[in-house]
Parts: C-alpha cells; structure tokens; sequence
C-alpha cells in the first residue's frame, strides 16, 4: 500500500477544484469582480461608466464606487437603484449607496424586512448581508420568525455573511426544525463561533439528509480562533477533536453519500488529509 503524501497524489489538484464546484456556499456574486482590477480608473470615469451597456460591468463600478465611498457617486447610483432594467446592478447600487450613505439609507432597506411581499424582504435581506454591518441583525432576526422558507433561506444567508454570534441559538433552533436548513447550517459555519459547534454535531443526527449534509460541510468552516491561549486553546483542541470524530462517523457510516461527501469536505479541510482522499474514491463511486 503506498504512503504516498496526498499532495503528491495526481489526483490532488482535482481535489481542490472539485471542493470549489461542491462546495454549497459558492457565490459567484462574491468573487472578485472583473472591474476592481482596474483601481486605476478616475472617480469621474467609473461614474461616467455607469451608463456602460453591460450589466456586470455597472455591477462591478457601482461596487467598486461602494467601496471608495465616493459621494459625487450618490446621485447616479440613486437613479440606478430605481431605474436599472438588470436586477442584479440594482442591488450593487443600492449597497454601494448604504456604504457611502450611511446609517439613514440603511435604515431605509432595513424596513423592507418588514413589508408583506417575501420577494421584498428577501431581497433586503440579501441587501443587508451583502453590506454586513451587525446593526442590523436585530431586524434580520425579527425577520427570521418566519414561515416563509423563502425568506428564511435569504435571512439565514444574511446573518452568516454578517457573522454576528446573537444568531447562534436562533439558527441552531431552525436547523433543529427542519426549517431552511442547509441555510441555518452554512451560516452557523460562516459564523465560526465554537458555541455553533455542538449544534451541527447534534443535527448530524437529524433525520433530514440535507440537514446532516450541510451540518457536514459547515463544520469544516468552523476555524480555529485567532490569538487562544492557555485554556481556552486547550478547549479549542477538545472541540476539534470532537468535531473531527463525529465528521469521520458520518463519513463512515451514514447511508446517504452526499452526507458523506461533504463529510470528507469538512475533515479535510480541518487538517484531515486522509479525507481527500476518500472524497475522491465518493465520487469515482458514484
């Protein structure tokens, strides 16, 4: 048997591109965007560029003008939040004009949480977790009591990428629920607090394949904290290794392979490079 290390294995690379193409938190919207490459560009001509006939483009400007907080942008990115055809430039305009508007604009979109149509308050919610300030999260988890599953999929996504720890027991509640799970489990993961930790380990046990799956996979986004010492890295280490053998039980004997797969996602992400490779014998099985 060879004992080859995994990162000389040939199949490695195709490891990592697999993990990238599985892995059910990927957003394109969250890639770098094409125009940010160009940092050279003059404030006068991103603004002028906003009328560029591509959408993507009048995306990537309206956010990289977010990002600059450039105030002469104001008036123009108002006019595309109510105007542009393309759905997606309307909300890079609308958080490009959060960030450079402040707290009154995002007060504004925080509103819409509470507005009778789902579409609405899903949209502001993804709004306000693209802008990711924690203000918000008190109305995102009044938002979050819900029955919508559409709205609690766009809430849940919101308060993962704010990654505020207050929504810890209230996405843990719905995981336990059945409600959006994949969701509530991916943001307990981006949120990377260990007191999400014992959570995803019990909801391995849930009845609801999607649940254990992405309870899975977003324990391999819980990460070491920076800076512990002492005992609380000692605490950290129990916790891991807690982690790591619930992970390797599901890999080992739950019934449903994509449980399985995003079970060795996780172990390997986690140090556990062994688990690449049982990644790849999953999907030449499959």
């Amino acid at each position: 048997m060879s004992t080859k290390p995994i990162e000389q294995d040939p199949r490695y690379r195709e490891l990592l591109e697999k993990l990238a193409q599985l892995d059910p938190s990927f957003d394109p919207q969250l890639q770098p965007s094409r125009f940010l490459q160009n940092q050279r560009a003059s404030e006068q001509e991103l603004i002028a560029n906003l009328r560029h006939t591509d959408p993507l483009t009048r995306a990537d400007i309206a956010e990289l003008l977010g990002q600059r907080q450039v105030k002469a942008a104001l008036k123009p990115l108002k006019e595309i939040v109510e105007k542009d055809p393309d759905g997606a430039v309307r909300q890079a305009a609308a958080i490009a004009v959060i960030r450079i508007g402040g707290d009154p604009l995002l007060a504004e979109v925080a509103k819409n949480l509470r507005h009778e149509n789902p579409e609405v308050v899903a949209h502001a919610a993804v709004t306000l977790g693209k802008v990711g300030d924690a203000k918000v999260v008190p109305n995102l988890l009044a938002a979050f009591q819900t029955e919508d599953s559409l709205v609690g999929s766009a809430v849940a996504w919101a308060l993962g990428r704010i990654g505020d720890s207050r929504a810890i027991q209230w996405l843990g509640a719905a995981l336990e629920n059945g409600f959006v799970p994949a969701n509530a489990a991916e943001a307990l993961g981006r949120i990377g607090d260990l007191e999400g930790a014992p959570i995803l380990i019990r909801a391995l046990q849930n009845p609801n394949g999607d649940a254990r799956a992405y309870a899975a996979r977003a324990l391999g986004l819980i990460k070491e904290p920076q800076g512990l010492k002492g005992i609380r890295a000692q605490t950290w280490l129990q916790q891991k290794e807690e982690i790591i053998d619930a992970l390797r039980l599901a890999l080992e004997e739950d019934p449903i392979k994509k449980v399985r797969i995003f079970a060795s996602i996780a172990l390997f992400e986690l140090g556990v490079k062994q688990a690449g490779k049982n990644f790849l014998q999953l999907l030449q099985d499959s």
